[in-house]
Parts: structure tokens; sequence; C-alpha cells
């Protein structure tokens, strides 16, 4: 229907190519400063239109039908790791601090964890990090680390909830076929 919008988060957009049973739009096509990962609204906006399927003569020009919200859930893509001033002590395992670059951005308020679990069947040590609330939305978060036993581990990043992926190695000849193998 003509005038039809899609609302996410605080975002609206225009659908492309509406059909009677189905609405297509990209999460590219939303600001990406209103999008944070986490749980996030979806709702569809119709102007308001009389039983013969003509917009309501007398209605306000903004006046619309709004759908019940549908919750998704948006993951965070990790972008970018960057370890910073790691150091083993052979005591206190390994400290410092680990810099994530994410998309879409976090938002000020969301709690962020950084996740790892090291990469091996026998014994594997896991361990959870949480960053400090920030003042503004951003795409990069320094996570402190201590008493991190050396060895290799998947990395994956949670805000509110929302758990960023890992990646599956899809090479049928390596060892690792279908493990988890990155971030």
């Amino acid at each position: 229907r003509a005038g039809t919008r899609v609302r996410i988060g605080e975002s609206l957009v225009t659908p492309s190519n509406p059909r009677n049973n189905q609405l297509e739009v990209s999460l590219a096509d939303f600001a990406t400063a209103d999008l944070h990962p986490g749980t996030v609204n979806l709702q569809v906006l119709q102007p308001s239109q009389n039983h013969n399927g003509s917009l309501q003569a007398g209605a306000p020009p903004d006046q619309k039908l709004e759908s019940n919200g549908a919750p998704f859930i948006l993951r965070p893509s990790i972008e970018d790791i960057t370890p910073l001033g790691l150091e083993d002590d052979a005591e206190d395992g390994i400290t410092g601090t680990i810099q994530v670059t994410l998309h879409p951005p976090v938002g000020p308020r969301q709690r962020a964890v950084l996740l790892l679990n090291e990469r091996t069947t026998e014994n594997p040590a896991a361990y959870s990090f949480d960053t400090p609330l920030r003042q503004n939305a951003t795409d990069t978060l320094r996570f402190s680390i201590w008493g991190v036993s050396p060895g290799e581990y998947l990395l994956r990043v949670q805000i509110d909830g929302a758990e960023s992926l890992l990646t599956v190695d899809e090479d049928e000849s390596s060892e690792t076929y279908e493990q988890y193998v990155a971030p």
C-alpha cells in the first residue's frame, strides 16, 4: 500500500518492492546511528484508510495504522580485533587490553561482554570480561583482561545478550572442517 513504512528502532524507511503479503527492507537502509546490537523492535506503519481502501478523508496526514511490534535479535559483527599491551606473567596469566571493532555501533547504556573460549577439547578454559558503560555510541570497545591462561582462544562479543557469531571452517580438505576456527 502506498505510504507504508517500516520502523526499526527509531528509524523509518520505505520498503522496496512492497507486495500484499510481504515487505522487504535492508538493514543497510536504516541509519546506523539508530541501530544497536541487541533486541530491536520492528513495526509496520500505514496511512489511515477507509473501508474501501482509499485514504480516509479528513484524517490528519500523519495519522497511521501501526502493527504490533515484533522483536528480533540484531547480532554484533566483529570487524577487527587488536591486542594492546598483552603481557604473560607466569604466576598471574595474561593481562592487558583487547580492542574490538564492531558493527553496528554499541549504544552508551548497553552491556558489553568479551567471551574467550579456549580452542581445545581437553579441559578448555573460558573467560568473560565486561567493559564499562560509555558516554556515546561507539563501534570500538576496549576490554581489560587478566588471569588468562596461555592458549588459542575463540573470541565473541555479547551486547545486551546478542552474541557475535563464530566462523566455521567450510574447507572439506581441512583438518578443522566443520569446526569453529575464528575469530
